[in-house]
């Protein structure tokens, strides 16, 4: 079977999309399938680094050949400039798809960057190739909600009604949530175009580090007594942090209490400012980390928190958790309380949910997990058992691999 994934970031890229694009694509090469990726040559935390045009790796009888296209890099300081790497994009994958798209390819595109499904499915029509999207996010809904106005008009109108067109045309759309899958029933698509199919972590190299064992802990000075409330990853616009901004002041009497931010965006740009603005000495900072240092930084935490603004529920699922899940700790999540997150813990009972600006019962909860290791070690144990049992990579393969199978025979 030969299989293109197309998106912007590509591994090694560290970003989170190309790393499970990394596991999937590897996986079926190691399963004798011929595997091909179409990226640009961007870092996605480097703005100066430039990868390779072009690579191949023999995997067994399979193989994993990587195309890097040349795009603009004007960065993501403004909504044009990103427009503009966007569009360029769009036009050099555009060019390399017919070049390297074959009769019968099964062509996954994925949603970086957004709309990518729009050009795309020309070029695949094009090529006599099969259509699968892989969502990790619905735009322009998403742009809409975080205040890009001018989506709102006949432009934003014009080119949702372009997508969903190509949601329905797809052979099949992945989605990473049953309230994504919602929104594209909504939009019109059958549900035999849809297959839910959630995004992992490795659960096999990640699990939990016991804090005396933690060297990162360690590295950073961290005393083993006191109670981490972390964050890891990116923290964007679509992420409120607020509420924690204000627990962490309201806490900022307790010296057992810390808060970690591990990772970068413009939201953790703007927690630094406010930390700095409440002169706050109990909030800790440190960049991403590599991935084979995940097990260890996640475990840094002795709980996690995670969010995302509810009008965003079902175009955005925050995969984070997995990762959080994997390593044994809870989750405080801050977001709809009958959002996708809300949903998992409801059922598998590993953390709390509250409101965005539910400062009182942040703290309450922050407080009760800093002196009560029993409630912390249950969260946590329930939490690796939702991985082991519904959320691991194993069970991922194996739903990508029966979809991929069934679309090669039909």
């Amino acid at each position: 079977m030969r299989i293109l994934f197309i998106n912007r970031y590509v591994p090694p890229d560290r970003s989170a999309t190309a790393q499970i694009l990394n596991d999937l694509a590897t996986h079926l090469a190691l399963e004798d399938h011929e595997v091909v990726l179409i990226g640009s040559r961007l870092a996605y935390d480097d703005p100066i680094a430039n990868y390779s045009r072009y690579e191949k790796v023999e995997l067994g009888k399979g193989s994993l050949t990587t195309h890097r296209v040349v795009t603009t890099r004007f960065g993501r300081a403004s909504l044009f400039k990103r427009a503009f790497d966007y569009l360029s994009f769009y036009v050099s994958a555009f060019i390399r798809s017919l070049q390297v798209i074959e009769r019968g390819d099964i062509v996954v595109v994925k949603t970086d960057p957004p709309l990518l499904l729009i050009p795309m499915r020309l070029a695949v029509f094009l090529k006599g190739g099969i259509m699968v999207n892989w969502v990790q996010d619905i735009y322009p809904e998403v742009a809409v909600e975080l205040g890009v106005e001018f989506l709102r008009g006949p432009l934003g109108c014009w080119l949702t009604a372009l997508r969903d067109s190509s949601f329905r045309r797809a052979a099949i759309n992945i989605v990473i949530g049953s309230r994504m899958a919602d929104r594209l029933r909504a939009a019109g698509v059958s549900d035999d175009r849809i297959s839910i199919i959630p995004n992992w972590t490795d659960d096999e190299a990640v699990g939990p580090v016991k804090i005396e064992a933690n060297a990162l802990r360690k590295a950073w000075g961290i005393d083993p007594e006191t109670f981490v409330m972390g964050y890891s990853g990116n923290l964007g616009r679509a992420h409120d942090y607020d509420t924690i901004v204000e627990a962490a002041t309201r806490l900022r009497h307790r010296k057992d209490i810390v808060f970690l931010f591990i990772g970068g965006g413009v939201g953790l740009e703007a927690v630094q400012g406010q930390v700095e603005k409440r002169n706050l000495s109990n909030v800790i900072f440190k960049p991403y980390q590599p991935r084979e240092k995940l097990a260890e930084a996640l475990s840094v935490a002795d709980c996690h928190w995670a969010s995302l603004i509810p009008s965003l529920e079902g175009l955005i699922v925050p995969s984070k958790i997995y990762g959080i899940a994997a390593a044994g700790r809870p989750l405080l999540f801050i977001g709809a309380v009958d959002g996708e997150v809300a949903r998992l813990i409801d059922k598998f009972s590993f953390g709390q949910v509250i409101q965005p600006g539910d400062g009182d019962s942040a703290i309450n909860i922050i407080e009760t997990l800093s002196h009560d290791k029993n409630i912390r070690e249950r969260w946590g144990g329930k939490a690796r058992q939702m991985i082991d049992t519904d959320f691991n990579k194993r069970a991922a393969f194996q739903a990508w691999e029966s979809v991929l199978h069934r679309l090669n025979t039909n």
